[in-house]
């Protein structure tokens, strides 16, 4: 988990008050999700030609109700720089083989971060 992961958590569970971290850590219900934050990649001036194979890529893991959320992520300037996907598993090697069927992957327009996400139901 890195450290903007554990801070947010951290956070959060000081300003609810009546909740504890078991609620919210791996294997706790509900909290198993894998968040992957996809990257510039050695390819990513080739990241527009991908886009639709990735966004298929996308809708395909959706509708087989892998996929929680996705969307994508900008700099402060606001510059594309990447995006952030929460898979419904708690099996980074499940999401991993997923993920190597992702033409922005394959091209290495971008490339991934896994984390397993402790979802808090507040």
């Amino acid at each position: 988990m890195s450290v903007v992961t554990k801070s947010i958590l951290s956070l959060a569970l000081l300003l609810s008050g009546s909740y504890s971290l078991a609620d919210c850590l791996p294997g706790s219900q509900g909290a198993d999700r894998i968040l992957v934050h996809y990257r510039p990649g050695p390819n990513w001036s080739q990241i527009q030609t991908v886009m639709a194979g990735h966004l298929k890529f996308l809708k395909d893991q959706t509708a087989a109700q892998e996929i929680k959320f996705a969307g994508p992520v900008y700099a402060k300037n606001g510059d594309f720089e990447g995006g952030l996907v929460i898979f419904y598993s708690d099996s980074i090697s499940h999401v991993e083989s997923l993920l190597a069927n992702d033409p922005a992957l394959q091209s290495q327009a971008a490339v991934y971060e896994v984390e397993t996400w402790g979802e808090c139901a507040f």
